[in-house]
């Protein structure tokens, strides 16, 4: 029973709009596309009209969820907090031996989490990496020992043990990457 309902609805949904009156007003669904989001829960309570062409009013009644969140014309303000930029850690009498590079279109850090085939563990993946390698390595040795990073000389990489790219991204704006 619960299948014929998704399939009828499918139908509906497939039908053009110029039917969708005929179709599917007496059950309480929107007849044009234009409309909100509506609840058909009033709809469905009440017994179904008798003449499907000629429903009555009150079963076209619709209901407007107040807990809808496309009903409200409120704007989100998102916290991005990768793509803000900081000034550096590094002082003049202090500087950092190594930068990291963001990426290209969004201006990401480059650090991701990577599954290693046939080990099922994850590692964190950490690329773009300009400058000292040993440097970076002891700095994450130091916040993070449990990650036991392996250098990648030949790409200029740091892979570290566990699925920390939250916590290392962080680490990273914390130092003005």
């Amino acid at each position: 029973m619960a299948s014929t309902g998704l399939r009828t609805l499918y139908r509906l949904a497939s039908k053009p709009l110029a039917l969708r009156p005929v179709l599917c007003s007496y059950r309480g669904l929107p007849v044009s596309s234009g409309e909100r989001r509506w609840s058909t829960s009033e709809a469905q309570e009440k017994p179904i009209g008798t003449d499907p062409l000629n429903p009555s009013k009150e079963f076209r009644k619709l209901t407007n969820h107040s807990n809808d969140p496309h009903s409200s014309n409120e704007t989100y303000k998102f916290n991005i907090p990768d793509r803000v930029w900081k000034a550096p850690v590094a002082t003049e009498d202090k500087p950092l031996k190594y930068t990291i590079g963001r990426t290209t279109p969004y201006n990401t850090l480059p650090v991701y989490s990577v599954m290693k085939p046939g080990l099922g563990q994850i590692w964190t993946l950490i690329k773009r990496i300009d400058g000292d390698l040993y440097k970076l390595k002891e700095d994450l040795i130091l916040d993070f020992p449990e990650s036991q990073p392996i250098l990648k000389l030949h790409v200029k990489q740091v892979l570290c043990r566990g699925h920390i790219t939250k916590e290392v991204k962080l680490w990273l704006q914390d130092r003005g990457f």
